[in-house]
């Protein structure tokens, strides 16, 4: 046999980046245990005949038989036909070698189940076989990172009995029509325009060869070689292919594998991974337990999706200029000391880091800031450091994605330290983030996990995570100090640019001129002189040729959601593959595209500098909604269904919030979904997110009707969503305030209130509480507007039940969430609303008369009265009622609040009764952390700090989000309703924070640099201070903090 298989081929495979696409032929040699040899094409299309068409078929070729099959008798009748004649065969030897090979992907036309046979038939495999039989069946997902993905676009016979989509019988069918298959077809046309495709078991004449074929030239002879194996192949067919950039290859499908099978040596193909598993990784020696290694998945999952940072990672490549200019160069950048020392930085590092080195349970840190602020450098700094410097586990991800339960599981079993996680994106896949760090919670875990994420984003789509925050750490803009450390650094690296010509003062005055902004546009405009979107908008006209423009402006595109671009979509979306780019684009876009390889995914991906530099170039190179319109149909055009990484970005895409602010113009956005559909088919996101998107833009009953179809498909699809059913939720409010007929108004409030009462027992947000007072404040207002228009009995009863309902439901709200900002808000909104009901007080009033023993009643006339400025009235209603209920907790509190209200220092002239009444507003289990919260504050008033501390020990724990830990209320105000001045002492200043002792009781409070008018960095300890007295869940806090000299 002759030497037929050349070297760049041979290197094609060994490097896995080879596609086998396999015909009819490619099964010959498979057989039943009784000898029976498997059906080629035409032997099925004489049997199909036979079976079910009768004589004379002779003459036409086997998609005709089959489409007069499926006429004369039907679809579900044929395919049961080929399962039988398909099923039971057994691959031959020589298939068996198919598997001991990495693969960049199989295609076939086959359906019968010879490669999946030969894959379970071989011990070891050098890859596990993932069968994608039709589109959205989830095979990209599955693939692991061993995976090899196996196409069948004509389908399988295990599908025999599925009619959506059918069993094909023509590569021809599937081009024209598609469905059920665009996703299988777009798959291997990218793998044509990227990876080294061999076709074997097809003729000259076979016309699914032919049609696929014509499909690759339609996209462009820009593709690398292929290869067509068969034996025969005359000189004139040579010549034709070679002209069609595929090279022939003179032997049948067994031989040609054989000859490779002899070529690359078992031991250098992938199978060498396990030998990996036994050789040492930078993980190895953190490992405590005797005579036990990492397993080989752990070593791959530290390989790919997960990195381990220590002393050996290397720090990669880059130059300051590119730093500087905004480029994300991973550990270069902190490797070299191109960062600017922050204080942030110290601080974090000292409480999380140095001070965590042996816990008992997980901790966790959100770094916050706007978009180019500085925070993953923050986050790559503390991660380097903790590696480099104080010798930590440390491993770094991209998003709660990558974090895997069982690898941690594994991690922790072998060590016996702190772990510590570093995540860049909180906000990308926030719910996968938070089911492992619940489940790190559940199992104790002596994990640290710091990550970053926008300001907005955190705000929007991070919610479920602030009740898991244990600190929460905002990047403001350089301190002065940081200011010279930076300018030193741009010196040392000569990037100072025109900040050159500029004196050392004048230098730092043209930085604080941009205080507050994002420290990468203050950077650029100080040393370039100009504003930055006029920088980036000179910059993208300069860029040619004009295909390197466009071609950058889609990198822009993409990457303004956060994520580097897949270079796979780039060359979908612009028909030229990866050495094509560096090629022809490399050089013009080399100042401004960064070019990695994704360890996760293997494929090499585009980054725009940074983030809010490829949302500027978007919003200057596409500044009209038509010409932004165009650009998102265009890329979305070129998404496969089959992809994750695809599904990621539409996701981005056709987010509702965003493009119902976009496109004002609903037949957009109505194309723009219509699109998402073609491609995607019927997917609950994409309707979930259309429903939105009309909601937001609905004016009228017919609108509002066309956002809720699109609802409930989504929740028909995916019938258990929370997010779909709150948006149900909200979509009947906004019904509800559309609505002219009371009767249906009410009803839909009532079915509001339904489905967000639902959603109260499973989630982490206030979002169902809020939807809930919304409801119920509606109806409050829908209530006293009844009673104001006609005065009687029934409208006087409306009234008392739909306050009291709103009350009971902020109360149930801020139990569950105190200091959350949305009740609250509802709140002050109900006062405001009650402050102008004069017949809802007269109601109230004659109820009051009527059951003076009611606490409901007392409780809700009481607030109308405070919401009116009747404060002195409505404690005497209180009072009165809390004679005949002496036990009343809740009437306790009222009263105790309404006594604070009655003069700003009322807390401090009353402070004893106030006391009395609070103490007796909360009882041992009970759940009224609202009482507990001022009753731990007038504690501090009146000098009975020990006490309260234990109480505030239990507000800390609650499970709310951080902020509303933070949140500071309850200022303690003089006679005027000035906050009254405090004076005492530091007694520890710590990086970030420090606590002082006042001088009249020894009040220890809480301060942060935030509350010193910026005079934190020179406070120490000793400091004589001023301060006024606030109160967060967490305690006392002195706010207005001023140094006084001494």
């Amino acid at each position: 046999m002759s030497d037929q298989v050349e070297q760049p081929l041979v290197e094609a495979i060994a490097g896995g980046r080879a596609v086998l696409f396999l015909g009819a032929g490619a099964s010959r040699g498979a057989t039943k245990p009784d000898g029976t040899r498997i059906p080629l094409a035409d032997d099925l299309k004489k049997v199909i005949a036979k079976e079910l068409l009768g004589p004379g078929y002779d003459g036409f070729d086997f998609a005709q038989v089959c489409d007069f099959a499926a006429s004369m008798r039907s679809g579900r009748e044929l395919q049961q036909l080929i399962h039988h004649e398909l099923i039971g065969f057994d691959p031959s030897p020589f298939h068996k070698l198919i598997p001991t090979f990495v693969w960049g992907g199989i295609v076939t036309t086959n359906y019968d189940l010879i490669i999946e046979d030969a894959y379970k038939a071989v011990g070891s495999p050098a890859q596990t076989l993932v069968v994608n039989r039709k589109d959205g069946d989830g095979a990209a997902e599955r693939l692991g990172e061993r995976g090899v993905l196996y196409v069948k676009i004509h389908g399988c016979i295990t599908q025999y009995q599925d009619m959506k989509p059918p069993l094909v019988a023509s590569t021809e069918q599937v081009l024209n029509h598609r469905e059920g298959r665009s996703g299988q077809i777009a798959q291997f046309l990218e793998w044509a325009r990227t990876k080294t495709l061999i076709f074997a078991g097809y003729g000259m004449s076979d016309h699914n060869f032919r049609s696929i074929f014509d499909e690759i030239r339609r996209e462009g002879d820009a593709h690398p070689i292929h290869y067509l194996v068969r034996p025969g192949i005359l000189q004139a067919e040579e010549n034709y292919w070679r002209d069609r950039r595929v090279k022939c290859i003179n032997l049948d499908f067994e031989n040609f594998l054989k000859q490779i099978d002899t070529k690359i040596n078992s031991a250098i193909r992938p199978l060498a991974q396990i030998a990996a598993a036994q050789s040492n990784t930078t993980f190895t020696r953190f490992i405590s337990r005797a005579h036990v290694r990492e397993t080989l998945s752990l070593v791959r999952y530290l390989g790919a999706q997960c990195k381990h940072v220590s002393t050996e990672t290397p720090s990669g490549i880059g130059t300051a200029a590119k730093f500087y200019k905004g480029f994300e160069l991973d550990w270069y950048p902190v490797a070299t000391s191109l960062d600017v020392s922050r204080r942030l930085t110290r601080d974090i590092f000292d409480e999380f880091i140095v001070s965590t080195q042996k816990i008992s349970s997980p901790r966790f840190a959100a770094v916050k800031g706007h978009a180019g602020s500085g925070k993953s450098i923050i986050l790559r700094r503390l991660a380097w450091d903790a590696a480099h410097s104080s010798d930590r586990l440390v491993f770094w991800v991209g998003s709660g994605e990558d974090l895997d339960r069982d690898a941690f599981e594994e991690i922790a079993g072998l060590t016996n330290q702190t772990i510590y996680i570093f995540v860049d994106d909180l906000a990308s896949d926030a719910n996968a983030f938070s089911r492992f760090y619940i489940h790190a919670q559940r199992q104790k875990w002596p994990i640290v996990v710091i990550g970053s994420v926008r300001v907005n984003e955190w705000n929007m789509r991070c919610e479920e995570l602030e009740s898991l925050t244990d600190e929460e750490f905002e990047l403001g803009y350089l301190s002065e100090f940081e200011i010279e450390g930076l300018l030193r650094l741009l010196a040392i690296h000569d990037c100072l640019g025109h900040l050159q010509k500029l004196s050392s003062e004048e230098q730092k005055k043209k930085l604080k001129e941009l205080w507050g902004r994002q420290l990468l546009v203050a950077l650029h405009e100080a040393t370039e002189n100009a504003e930055f979107r006029e920088i980036l908008a000179d910059e993208y006209k300069k860029l040619f040729p004009v295909d390197a423009r466009l071609l950058y402006l889609d990198i822009c595109s993409l990457h303004r959601f956060g994520p580097p671009v897949r270079a796979g979509l780039i060359s979908r979306v612009h028909g030229i593959n990866f050495e094509q780019f560096n090629e022809k684009f490399f050089k013009p876009l080399e100042q401004v595209i960064h070019l990695t390889r994704d360890a996760k995914s293997q494929d090499w991906v585009y980054r725009a500098r940074h983030p809010v530099i490829a949302n500027l170039v978007y919003e200057v190179a596409l500044p009209t909604t038509q010409e932004r319109f165009d650009n998102l149909i265009r890329i979305l055009s070129k998404l496969n269904r089959s992809y994750s990484y695809d599904r990621e970005v539409l996701a981005e895409l056709i987010r509702g919030s965003r493009l119902s602010e976009l496109f004002k113009d609903r037949r957009m956005g109505s194309s723009i979904y219509d699109a998402a559909e073609k491609i995607f088919g019927e997917d609950s996101h994409i309707f979930h997110q259309r429903g939105i998107y009309e909601m937001r833009l609905a004016g009228d009953v017919s609108a509002l009707d066309r956002a809720n179809r699109y609802l409930e498909d989504a929740l028909e699809l995916s019938p258990g969503n929370p997010t779909i059913k709150h948006s149900l939720a909200e979509i009947a409010l906004r019904y509800s305030s559309v609505s002219s007929n009371e009767v249906e108004k009410a009803s839909w409030i009532r079915n509001a209130e339904s489905q967000a009462n639902a959603l109260i027992k499973n989630t982490r947000t206030s979002h169902p509480h809020h939807t809930l007072a919304k409801a119920a404040i509606a109806g409050a207002r829908d209530a006293i507007e009844r009673a104001e228009k006609d005065d009687n009995a029934l409208t006087q009863e409306g009234v008392a039940q739909a306050l009291k309902n709103a009350e009971d439901v902020l109360r149930s709200g801020l139990q569950k969430f105190p200091n959350d900002d949305r009740l609250l808000n509802e709140e002050a909104t109900l006062g405001e609303i009650l402050k102008n009901a004069t017949r809802a007080l007269s109601a109230l009033r004659k109820a009051s008369d009527a059951n003076p023993r009611s606490e409901l009643i007392a409780r809700r006339y009481s607030r109308t009265l405070r919401a009116k400025g009747q404060t002195s009235e409505a404690i005497n209603v209180l009072r009165k009622t809390l004679d005949l209920n002496q036990g009343s907790q809740f009437l306790h509190f009222e009263l105790a609040r309404a006594l604070m209200e009655e003069a700003p220092d009322a807390d401090i002239m009353q402070r004893d009764t106030i006391l009395y009444h609070l103490q007796r507003s909360v009882a041992p289990g009970d759940r009224n952390n609202e009482a507990r919260f001022w009753l731990a504050r007038h504690l501090c008033i009146c000098g009975k700090a020990e006490v309260a501390n234990t109480l505030f020990e239990d507000l800390k724990k609650l499970p709310v989000p951080f902020r509303q830990k933070q949140g500071i209320r309850g200022i303690v105000k003089s006679a005027s309703g000035d906050p009254v001045e405090y004076y005492g002492q530091v007694y520890s200043k710590r990086p970030g924070f420090g606590f002082l002792r006042g001088d009249q009781d020894g009040l220890e409070t809480f301060f942060s640099p935030d509350q010193a008018n910026g005079a934190f960095e020179t406070i120490e300890d000793g400091q004589r201070v001023r301060y006024h007295l606030g109160f967060t869940l967490r305690g006392p806090t002195a706010l207005d903090v001023q140094p006084i000299d001494q």
